[in-house]
């Protein structure tokens, strides 16, 4: 195969267009989401849908007040709490993804998740963080907790989303 014959077959595999003076140009396309950012789209509706709401809040409000923020290390039972609340919330996101994904598979999500997780920002990782980062977890709670007892407005959103 030429040059010439490559470039050809480059240029209509990437949409390049070849001008007489020798010029390359890339034509400009919108390029649709990939399927990592489709999911997200679709955990962003599901959290902040009430059921997802309800079901965060009461797992806050059921175990904020085993957390202490001025202990350094972590009791025992901040663990039984963190595999409580990511095998509840998990298990409510991936059913929900399901229906709106059918082809959907966590396993294959979660290790994507955790590639490009130095590079993800916005309130719905924040929240995923919460089920991976056991210190994003351990925060969030925390945080709930000084909302509670200092009787401050805020909603779950700027706590975990």
């Amino acid at each position: 195969m030429s040059n010439e014959d490559i470039m050809k077959s480059d240029s209509k595999r990437n949409n390049f267009h070849s001008e007489d003076d020798g010029v390359i140009l890339v034509q400009s396309e919108i390029s649709e989401p990939s399927n990592f950012d489709k999911i997200v789209g679709c955990i962003e509706d599901i959290v902040i849908e009430d059921e997802f709401q309800e079901l965060q809040q009461t797992l806050l409000d059921k175990h904020y007040i085993h957390f202490d923020e001025n202990l350094e290390e972590n009791k025992f039972i901040y663990t039984e709490i963190f595999e409580e609340y990511t095998s509840r919330v998990e298990t409510f996101i991936e059913t929900e993804l399901s229906k709106r994904i059918p082809e959907f598979n966590m396993k294959y999500f979660i290790q994507e998740f955790e590639e490009r997780k130095s590079s993800l920002e916005g309130e719905v990782f924040d929240m995923l963080f919460t089920l991976t980062d056991f210190m994003a977890f351990k925060e969030m709670f925390i945080d709930y907790k000084i909302v509670q007892e200092t009787g401050l407005s805020a909603s779950l959103s700027t706590l975990a989303l």
